[in-house]
């Protein structure tokens, strides 16, 4: 009923409506034809395809030909293969502070507990396991 209609409110008796169960049971691709293959469990109905072969430009030629580090300059230079462009540096020389001293001065194994110890030289703390 309406608010202030004045009338019995109606009843619907949805008991016999049986819930919305949409789970996949089947989810393929065909690499040949680029199509998408859906299919829901216990709904009756074919399997609904979606063409996605616009989507394959196949420009995405990402392969690294040429990685490369200079330690003088502190530059990583990365090139791709067939990408017609200059190698991309970076520069992380700022990242090299030279104060990553990790000397490892002990190095133990316990045969009865199996575990490893390490220690790293004048670091101040205890040797890990």
């Amino acid at each position: 009923s309406l608010e202030d209609d004045g009338a019995a409110p109606v009843t619907v008796d949805i008991s016999g409506v049986s819930t919305d169960d949409q789970t996949v049971d089947a989810l393929t691709f065909n690499a040949g034809t680029g199509e998408l293959g859906i299919s829901l469990e216990d709904d009756g109905a074919a399997p609904v395809t979606v063409d996605l072969s616009a989507l394959d430009t196949d420009t995405d030629d990402q392969t690294v030909d040429a990685l490369t580090f200079n330690a003088g300059t502190g530059e990583l230079a990365i090139s791709l293969e067939d990408d017609g462009a200059a190698p991309v540096t970076v520069d992380l020389s700022a990242l090299d502070t030279d104060t990553d001293d990790q000397t490892v001065d002990g190095l133990t194994f316990n045969a009865g507990t199996g575990e490893l110890a390490i220690s790293l030289e004048d670091d101040g703390a205890a040797p890990v396991t």
